[in-house]
C-alpha cells in the first residue's frame, strides 16, 4: 500500500518530546525528542522504510493518522465533516439581542446604542421566539441560547422569561439545554449572578481593555465614569458564588498599541485574579483593528502588521504561564466551520424580530428575514437564497483544497465571503501574507497546550 504524510498533521517539540497531532483522527503521538529526525524521515517519506525499527515507527504513525494511504483524499473527507456539521438538523442555536442599548460608551464600539425605551425587544418578538422554539423542540437534541447586545443584562426580565420557558420545554422533550451571555460585566453583581444560575446560565463573556488605567480610558460609562473596578469585582463575585460558573475573558489588543504597554497591562490584569479562580477563566486576545468602520470593503482589505499577531502569541504564552486555560484549551479539533454563520441551525434575532446570521451585521438592512409572532421566519428571498445555497463555499473547494491551515481557518470570516459572493468580489485569503507566520505559531501553541492539558488529565 502506497502511503503519504497527512496534509493535516502538526509537529511541535514540547517537554523533551517530539509530538505529532493528526487532525483527521484527533490523535496525538509522541516520541523522545532525540528520535525526531528519524521519525520525520519516515513521516515525510513513508515508502523509504527498510528496517524493523522503522516499520514499528511507521505503524505508530499510520495508526494515529499521521500517515495515510496515498489515494485517500483528506480534503474531501474534511469537507464531509464540515457539511455534516453545518447541515445538522438536531441542534439549534439562537443568539438573541434583547436590546441594542448599552450603559457603556466604549470609544471604539461599532454599534450605535439607542435608548432602552427605543430598542427593548417587544412582546410580539418574545412570543415569536417562544413559538419558534416550541415548533422546533421535538426534532432537537441540543439547544443553545446566547444572549448578546447592546448590554443584555439591561433586559434581565426578557432573559429570564425566555430561558425559563425554554428550560421547561427542553426538560419535557429531553433536549440538552445550554445558555451563555456576553456582557460588559457592570450589572453582573452577586444577586444577578445567582439569578443567572437559576435560569441555566453559568458562562459569561466579559471584555477588558488592559489594566485599570488603560481600560478606563477606553471602556467608560455613558457619563464618562470609569468601569474597571466594578467589572473586576463582578468577575470575582460571579466565579465565587458557584464552582460551576465560568468567565470567557476577552482581552482587547488595538492595532496602534505599543507592545511593552500591552504586555504590562495584561500581566497586571492576570496577576490581580486569585489563583484559586483561574482554572475557570478562559482568557484570549482579540485584535481591534478597524474601530467604527462603516464600509466592510475597507475592513476586509486591511492588512494588519505581523507585530500585532506576534504580540497575541506572547499574550497567549503569558496566559498559560499564569496558570489560566486559554479559550481554546482542551478543544483539540474544535469546530469544522469558520463560525456559526455557516450553519443552518444558527440564527441571530434582533430586538425588532429581524433575523441575521452575524452579531456584527445587526442593522436591519443586513437582515435576511424577520420572525413573526407565530414563530415563522419570513425570509427576504434574494438574501436568504444566497445564504441557503452556500455557493460562496465553492471558494473553499477551489482555493483551500491543498492548504494545511484549513482546519484552523475554514475560509476565514463567512460573512465577508457571503458579502463578496453577493457583490461579485474575489477571494481574499486570511492566511497568506503577514498572517502566515503567526498562523504557524498559533497552530503549534494551540495543539501544544492541548497536548499538555490532556496529558495532565490522564496523569
Amino acid at each position: 500500500m502506497l502511503m503519504k504524510k497527512s496534509l493535516y498533521v502538526y509537529e511541535f517539540d514540547i517537554s523533551q518530546e517530539y509530538v505529532l497531532y493528526a487532525w483527521l483522527t484527533n490523535k496525538y503521538v509522541s516520541f523522545p525528542v532525540e528520535e525526531k529526525k528519524k521519525v520525520q524521515k519516515i513521516l515525510y517519506s513513508p515508502e523509504s522504510v527498510v528496517t524493523v525499527g522503522e516499520r514499528s515507527i511507521l505503524g505508530i504513525l499510520l495508526k494515529a493518522g499521521c500517515v495515510v494511504p496515498s489515494e485517500f483524499n483528506e480534503f474531501s473527507h474534511a469537507m464531509v465533516l464540515h457539511k455534516r456539521a453545518i447541515h445538522a438538523s438536531d441542534r439549534l442555536m439562537l443568539t438573541i439581542l434583547p436590546t441594542l442599548s448599552c450603559n457603556c460608551a466604549c470609544t471604539y464600539c461599532y454599534e450605535l446604542h439607542p435608548s432602552l425605551s427605543e430598542s427593548k425587544m417587544d412582546e410580539r418578538t418574545i412570543e415569536g421566539i417562544k413559538n419558534f422554539i416550541k415548533k422546533n423542540i421535538p426534532y432537537l437534541k441540543l439547544l443553545n441560547i446566547r444572549w448578546f447586545g447592546g448590554e443584555p443584562l439591561l433586559c434581565y426580565d426578557i432573559i429570564q422569561d425566555i430561558n425559563l420557558y425554554t428550560k421547561k420545554l427542553c426538560t419535557r422533550y429531553n433536549v440538552h439545554f445550554t445558555s451563555n451571555i456576553t456582557s460588559n460585566g457592570l450589572l453582573l453583581n452577586e444577586s444577578v449572578g445567582k439569578n443567572l444560575n437559576t435560569i441555566g446560565i453559568w458562562e459569561v463573556q466579559v471584555t477588558l481593555d488592559g489594566n485599570k488605567d488603560r481600560h478606563n480610558r477606553l471602556r467608560i460609562l455613558r457619563n464618562g465614569d470609569a468601569t474597571y473596578d466594578n467589572i473586576m469585582a463582578n468577575i470575582i463575585s460571579f466565579l465565587s458564588i458557584n464552582r460551576r460558573n465560568k468567565i470567557i475573558l476577552r482581552l482587547h489588543v488595538h492595532e496602534e498599541d505599543k507592545e511593552d504597554e500591552v504586555l504590562f497591562g495584561i500581566k497586571d490584569v492576570l496577576d490581580s485574579i486569585p489563583k484559586s479562580l483561574r482554572r475557570r477563566i478562559n482568557p484570549y486576545p482579540h485584535v481591534i483593528y478597524s474601530p467604527k468602520v462603516e464600509d466592510w470593503n475597507i475592513r476586509e482589505e486591511q492588512k494588519e502588521p505581523l507585530s500585532v499577531y506576534t504580540l497575541c502569541e506572547k499574550i497567549i504564552e503569558m496566559i498559560v504561564e499564569k496558570k489560566y486555560y486559554p479559550l481554546f484549551a482542551g478543544s483539540d479539533r474544535g469546530k469544522v466551520f469558520a463560525c456559526e454563520f455557516d450553519a443552518d441551525w444558527s440564527w441571530t434575532i434582533l430586538p425588532d424580530g429581524h433575523i441575521t446570521k452575524c452579531t456584527v451585521a445587526i442593522e436591519s438592512e443586513r437582515a435576511i428575514g424577520k420572525l413573526n409572532n407565530k414563530g415563522e421566519m419570513v425570509f427576504f428571498n434574494n438574501r436568504y437564497a444566497a445564504f441557503i445555497s452556500k455557493e460562496w463555499q465553492g471558494i473553499i473547494e477551489k482555493e483551500c483544497n491543498s492548504c494545511v491551515f484549513l482546519p484552523l481557518c475554514w475560509g476565514r470570516c463567512s460573512y465577508q465571503n457571503y458579502l463578496r459572493f453577493m457583490g461579485g468580489g474575489d477571494f481574499f485569503c486570511s492566511v497568506n501574507g503577514v498572517k502566515k507566520e503567526w498562523m504557524i505559531k498559533r497552530t503549534l501553541t494551540f495543539y501544544g497546550i492541548n497536548y499538555l492539558l490532556n496529558k495532565k488529565i490522564k496523569e
